[in-house]
């Protein structure tokens, strides 16, 4: 409270006439002087705790005659309330000046009055332009900290009118200069970025497949779009490029055809011929005749077959089939080949034990060999030491799965089992029939988890009993 510099002095007058002062700008108490009979003493004790404060006015009370304001308050014992003094804080008039806060100068009138005796402590009226009028106005008032005093503001709205216009109106030549500069920037964007970019895309969706040309007066530029015009450039030079060499090479390849087709003009004739012999079998209900001519005049047709050195898995298999199928009438159907080949492409079969890769050092600091594939049921079977033929093992899970190893031949069921691999190990492969129930413990599971029939699974064999 000392540091304020609105602050005079504190005094402390006693019911003894003892008088505790500290002044901090020189200000000295009448020597006789007696606050007993004065009307501020009078009124302060009448207010029983609450501040009186005075109006600012000449004090007598002080050797030097000065204007200030005093807050004074009765002090008693908090204990036994008895009676002990009155504090009084003597203030310059600067204290409730409020030009320093005070935004609208010359748009707000301001009062602090005193509400108890209506006594006007501060007001900034002499402050107020001489055209300052309270007739197009607003009047506020609010309580300040102190419950006496009331600050009354006056707003004049024909001031406030002036100062607002003026702000309004620099307000609109921002934004004018602002939509202004937005369009400057806008259209040094749109030209020398949006527009060349549209061109460009104009330009590549205009492109067919016969003529990749290009020529644009944005090459010359050094910037980033120069930079995506020449790249585009080079592009469409490369791609002009393959295409000569996929045109030359198409050349070269049907050069080849037709030279292939001369030499085979003589199996083409036996196709046909083939395709003639085959018609009369059907027709004389000859099946090996018609078997074995349809079979050569596939693989007749399949030889001059000369489109690309590529052909896919499913033709070359067909190829085997025709092969095989004159084999076995020629002898008499003492083999029979068997293939079961998905219609994508296959993968290489290997070994259910063998190195088939190696892991990349990146990741356990050096390589460890991949050396062993297999089923679930298959690693059972084989982990149930079922390594002779009939031996069978059946595992319960998730689902319930029985295995039997059928040995070196594969068997086909005709009760819907599953022909499968059991594995393969030094260069055998040994097979196995498996009968699959896919849900088993899960269903225990959903009975204990989802219905809450039984407690744990234990409690299934007592309810099964």
């Amino acid at each position: 409270m000392v540091s304020y510099d609105y602050i005079s002095g504190i005094y402390i007058f006693t019911p003894t006439d003892v008088v505790f002062s500290c002044s901090y700008d020189g200000s000295v108490l009448n020597s006789h002087y007696d606050p007993t009979g004065q009307k501020w003493y009078r009124d302060t004790l009448a207010l029983d705790g609450q501040f009186y404060i005075s109006p600012l006015t000449d004090r007598k009370m002080f050797r030097e005659s000065k204007d200030s304001i005093f807050f004074a308050l009765s002090v008693k014992d908090v204990y036994s309330h008895k009676f002990l003094g009155v504090i009084l804080v003597d203030c310059k008039p600067e204290i409730l000046d409020l030009s320093t806060v005070n935004t609208l100068p010359d748009s707000a009138l301001l009062y602090i009055t005193n509400k108890e005796n209506g006594v006007v402590l501060y007001s900034n009226i002499d402050d107020m332009p001489a055209d300052f009028s309270t007739s197009n106005r607003e009047v506020k008032k609010s309580d300040l900290t102190l419950d006496t005093l009331e600050l009354t503001a006056t707003f004049n709205y024909d001031s406030l009118y002036r100062e607002f216009s003026i702000t309004g109106f620099l307000l609109l030549v921002l934004a004018f200069a602002c939509a202004c500069v937005y369009l400057i920037l806008a259209y040094i964007v749109t030209k020398n970025l949006i527009r060349p970019v549209e061109a460009l895309s104009r330009t590549m969706s205009r492109q067919d497949n016969h003529s990749l040309t290009f020529s644009s007066p944005y090459l010359n530029r050094t910037d980033e779009i120069g930079t995506l015009y020449n790249e585009y450039s080079n592009m469409l030079e490369q791609l002009n490029a393959s295409i000569k060499r996929d045109y030359q090479d198409k050349l070269i390849i049907l050069d080849a055809q037709m030279k292939s087709l001369e030499a085979w003009i003589n199996s083409h004739f036996l196709f046909n011929t083939l395709e003639s012999i085959n018609s009369m079998a059907e027709l004389d209900d000859n099946e090996q005749i018609a078997t074995m001519s349809l079979a050569l005049g596939n693989m007749f047709r399949y030889t001059i077959k000369t489109e690309s050195e590529v052909v896919t898995l499913r033709d070359e298999l067909r190829h085997v089939h025709d092969y095989v199928s004159i084999q076995l009438i020629r002898f008499s159907n003492k083999f029979r080949l068997e293939l079961d080949i998905p219609e994508s492409l296959l993968p290489a079969p290997v070994p259910s034990s063998a190195v088939y890769a190696e892991t990349d050092p990146v990741f356990f600091g050096r390589p460890i060999p991949v050396a062993g594939a297999a089923g679930d049921q298959q690693a059972a079977l084989f982990g149930q030491a079922c390594f002779e033929r009939g031996q069978a093992k059946n595992t319960y899970g998730t689902g319930c799965f029985l295995l039997m190893n059928t040995g070196e031949k594969p068997v086909f069921s005709r009760s819907g089992l599953v022909t499968t691999v059991a594995w393969g190990i030094d260069g055998g492969v040994n097979y196995a029939l498996e009968g699959s129930i896919f849900v088993a413990g899960a269903a225990i599971q959903w009975l204990r988890d989802e219905m809450r029939l039984i407690e744990s699974a234990a409690d299934s064999e007592y309810h099964a009993g």
